[in-house]
């Protein structure tokens, strides 16, 4: 029937009537909102279907039911991949050696699991407790212990490397005398080769330099031979090659502010060196090559670097023994020369030897 159009024009919709259920037939259930209003559980939310997190509470908020107590012998800390210690939180599943999470430590605020996507997947402390997420509420798989183990040996080497630098390099044959002859000239340098070193380190040369070099009475350097005459001024490594190379100490700070640029960008000109192969290695994120162009003291890398970027050979008398960089392999009368003594973290240009 169609609907009836009053005097002023406008329809007037009719509306279905409401249709009584029969006596004792139940509604027609809508499986939409039936799946919205179900209680979520493991059961009837699995993990391909919704993702489950955590509620989110305060730091202060006593853990919920979404979060389990861990015993202290089924936890252990370990390092991050830049060797950091206790930034990682290695955490066995309940009744296994053989299966962890690892959580890692974010802002020195949270522990975040390292699998897991969704960032609300965090564990936390309450005093000495330790609650991590239930098992339901991980998107990622479990690892092999035996694989973190051999993860963090890897990380505790690399770490050992970096921060043992100057350690490391003493208990390194090689660093020491290598290779040697027992008899080596030492060379003085021209103006000309001066000249091309203070502009690479973007210094300006003096002819006082070559007056200082003129006080090196040396010939020739023996294994046997001991520093016996030597400035009189203790001074930083830079400040003794700002002297042998302008003449006084003032252009160190620019000199070491050249050498460590130089450093961080041709570290590949150690090659082989110390037990690491720098020509392969990369400069990105490196924690090696970081403490080595950082180091706050001067390291046998940093000596092996001056003596192959300025070509030249360096010895350093320290601790009752003469330690090479450079070549010295050979004698010639084209290499050029630097000697110094170290005591107490400070050098002094040797001019004679006993």
């Amino acid at each position: 029937m169609p609907p009836k159009r009053p005097s002023n024009g406008f329809i007037v919709p009719t509306l279905p009537s409401k249709r009584l259920r029969p006596e004792g037939a139940t509604a027609a259930v809508d499986p939409i909102r039936a799946e919205s209003e179900r209680p979520a559980s493991p059961e009837t939310s699995p993990a391909n279907d919704r993702i489950l997190r955590p509620r989110s509470r305060t730091v202060n908020q006593a853990p919920g039911d979404d979060k389990r107590l861990v015993p202290e012998e089924e936890r252990m800390y370990g390092r991050n991949k830049n060797g950091t210690e206790n930034t990682h939180l290695i955490v066995f599943e309940p009744g296994t050696q053989d299966w962890a999470r690892i959580y890692s430590l974010q802002n020195k605020k949270y522990w975040r699991c390292v699998g897991c996507r969704p960032k609300s997947i965090r564990a936390e402390f309450h005093g000495n407790d330790l609650y991590v997420p239930l098992t339901r509420f991980h998107q990622c798989q479990l690892k092999k212990y035996e694989h973190i183990r051999k993860d963090q040996e890897k990380v505790e080497k690399r770490f050992a490397n970096a921060c043992s630098i100057a350690e490391h390099i003493a208990g390194e044959p090689e660093v020491a005398i290598k290779n040697h002859i027992d008899n080596v000239h030492f060379n003085h340098p021209s103006s000309e080769w001066l000249r091309d070193r203070c502009d690479s380190l973007g210094v300006e040369y003096s002819t006082k330099a070559i007056q200082l070099w003129a006080k090196c009475n040396i010939e020739e350097i023996k294994t046997t031979s001991l520093p016996e005459e030597a400035e009189a001024d203790p001074s930083t490594v830079y400040e003794c090659i700002s002297s042998l190379f302008t003449g006084d100490k003032r252009s160190a700070g620019k000199i070491e502010k050249s050498w460590t640029k130089n450093l961080s960008s041709g570290y590949k000109l150690l090659q082989q060196f110390a037990g690491h192969n720098f020509a392969k290695m990369s400069r990105d994120n490196n924690k090696i090559l970081e403490d080595i162009i950082f180091a706050n003291d001067i390291t046998d890398f940093h000596l092996e670097f001056m003596a192959r970027w300025f070509q030249c050979r360096v010895g350093i008398f320290e601790a009752n023994r003469w330690k090479h960089f450079g070549n010295w392999s050979s004698s010639d009368y084209k290499t050029i020369t630097i000697l110094m003594k170290k005591e107490h973290e400070k050098y002094q240009i040797i001019l004679t030897l006993d």
